[in-house]
């Protein structure tokens, strides 16, 4: 409309040089004798004769009124612009070509002619819906410089006809379920000439043009630059990390649905993740608690926990009394750990503190445990409320209430039934994680004294309602005159993401 609305004050300014513009509905002329005839809104032209004779070389119609009657090209090279009416032929009786120049959709009006000697120019056309110009019955379609919108990519793949793609071409299919990876683009020169815009795509694809057997091509290619399809972190971590497992994971992703997924499998976005190494370790605190006379006194524990994601060395400094059926000690314990699995790899370290009681009603036993740590992540890009950390600090608590009754089985063998209640609850950047469930299960105790040394083995089992599984065997020697001893622990702890395991070592004193 632009160009239109430039030609009319272009007409007026420069009268003199051209004809001046018709108007009114009384124009009645034999010919059209210029090199630019424009045909003003609401004007009305009809031939004085049989038709409008065209009679300069190279004449271009404007027109947005109406033009009555037929007109003869009479051989000259015309060229028509046309948001109005012509009612009657375009006569070309000696093989001339007609050119109707189309820039808009409004520039789309019929009139009848030959088809032979018709050409049509779309130039210049912002966003020009195909299907107002695949009907139109021309031997020659020019596009350059263009956009055309196209609703099914079929029909342009269909259209029979001599079409000729000059300078940049933009084809914008709209709808992305008629256009199929591989599909050729007719009609194509080059690459240069035209491209592509496919609507709807799911934004992890875009459109690209191959050259393949002779053809232009489309070809779906994967995005991912992912600042350009999702507001997130991963520019970020692909810019510090360009060889990141969770990037690699993402960008052979084919779907939302699928990255999503990966997504939920990354400490940056699934926070809990987080704290499963720290979990594993509270679990196994869980099953270590106190056993007997063991705890007493002051002690050192040191020990090793792996499994295929998680490795951790630990510590727990702890000073223990015993009084009269009461048993109790308290610790502080240090962990240092890693967790790599195939989209994570991220460590901390751990500060914890925790308190271990027994009491004896003859053969009834309580114990009870509870214990907290402050976790120091060193973990980068975690997104929290919209914001993004690095090395986020969590905490975690955890306590557990067991019941059991010793029965002696054998001179120095006694078994024990257990069942009790058990509590976790952790806390990192934006998540909180609360795990209640029950367990039942059993102690069975071998000790014996011989030449001042006290030895003892114990194993322990336990089930528990959410399927966690755990069992541990204890190897102790303990000297009775030096009252100091050590002990030697491997537990198995299984919970719904692996199997873990412990190996530690304990020496204490008793004072």
């Amino acid at each position: 409309m632009k160009k239109y609305l430039t030609s009319l004050i272009f007409v007026f300014e420069f009268a003199d040089a051209w004809a001046s513009p018709y108007t009114g509905t009384d124009n009645k002329i034999p010919e059209f004798d210029t090199d630019i005839v424009y045909v003003n809104f609401g004007a009305v032209v009809e031939p004085v004769g049989t038709n409008i004779l065209v009679t300069y070389p190279a004449t271009e119609l404007h027109n947005f009124g109406t033009i009555v009657g037929p007109i003869d090209a009479n051989d000259n090279n015309f060229f028509i612009y046309n948001q109005g009416v012509i009612s009657g032929n375009i006569i070309t009786n000696h093989g001339e070509i007609v050119t109707q120049i189309i820039s808009s959709d409004a520039d789309r009006t019929n009139f009848s002619i030959n088809p032979a000697n018709f050409r049509v120019e779309i130039d210049h056309a912002a966003d020009i819906n195909f299907d107002t110009i695949k009907t139109i019955n021309a031997s020659e379609f020019i596009i350059s410089d263009s956009r055309i919108i196209i609703n099914d990519f079929t029909d342009w793949r269909e259209w029979d006809k001599n079409v000729d793609l000059q300078g940049p071409v933009c084809l914008v299919i709209t709808n992305s379920d008629t256009v199929h990876n591989g599909d050729v683009v007719t009609h194509a020169v080059s690459g240069d000439t035209v491209n592509v815009e496919i609507v709807g795509l799911d934004g992890l694809h875009k459109a690209k043009l191959e050259y393949i057997g002779g053809a232009w091509t489309i070809i779906n290619v994967r995005e991912t630059d992912y600042s350009k399809i999702d507001n997130s972190v991963l520019e970020k971590i692909r810019d510090s990390h360009s060889g990141d497992k969770l990037l690699t994971a993402l960008d052979s992703a084919d779907s939302w649905e699928e990255i999503e997924h990966i997504k939920n499998l990354s400490y940056r976005f699934n926070h809990k993740i987080l704290m499963r190494p720290v979990n594993a370790i509270n679990n196994f605190s869980l099953l270590n608690m106190i056993k007997d006379e063991t705890d007493t006194g002051a002690g050192l524990s040191t020990f090793y926990v792996f499994s295929d994601s998680v490795k951790n060395f630990g510590g727990r400094i702890y000073v223990g009394k015993k009084y009269e059926n009461l048993y109790f000690n308290a610790g502080f314990t240090l962990n240092s750990f890693s967790y790599k699995d195939s989209l994570n790899d991220f460590s901390g370290l751990m500060y914890g503190l925790d308190i271990k009681s027994k009491q004896f009603v003859n053969n009834l036993w309580f114990r009870e445990i509870l214990g907290a740590n402050l976790t120091k992540f060193h973990a980068d890009y975690v997104t929290d409320k919209g914001d993004i950390k690095s090395n986020p600090l969590g905490f975690s608590w955890y306590g557990a209430f067991d019941a059991g009754y010793d029965f002696g089985v054998y001179k120095d063998i006694t078994v024990a039934p257990i069942v009790g209640v058990v509590m976790q609850n952790s806390k990192v950047a934006d998540v909180v994680d609360t795990d209640f469930y029950v367990r039942s299960g059993g102690v069975a105790k071998y000790s014996f004294a011989v030449d001042g040394l006290k030895y003892e083995y114990s194993l322990e089992s336990t089930l528990g309602s959410n399927g966690n599984f755990a069992t541990g065997i204890k190897i102790g020697f303990w000297s009775v005159v030096d009252e100091a001893g050590v002990s030697l622990d491997m537990d198995v702890f299984k919970d719904e993401f692996d199997w873990r395991y412990k190996i530690g070592l304990t020496g204490k004193i008793s004072f």
